[in-house]
């Protein structure tokens, strides 16, 4: 589990990770889940969900998560 500000710096050197799913908030943990997308000029794509989201047939369809 990561912090926001974990999750800010990864980014500034981790491109793959994507963050467009995460809504600030400084009290929250995020676990970062591999996506089945890639980039040739980054890789995996990885997205960062609040760790108190339930991973479930639904949530793993709606991301794309392996």
């Amino acid at each position: 589990m990561y912090s926001i500000a974990e999750l800010h710096s990864k980014t500034a050197n981790y491109p793959w990770i994507d963050m467009s799913q995460v809504q600030a908030d400084k009290n929250k943990n995020y676990t970062l889940y591999a996506t089945g997308e890639a980039t040739l000029q980054s890789g995996r794509i990885y997205v960062a969900l609040p760790s108190t989201v339930k991973m479930d047939e639904e949530t793993k369809k709606k991301f794309n998560i392996m």
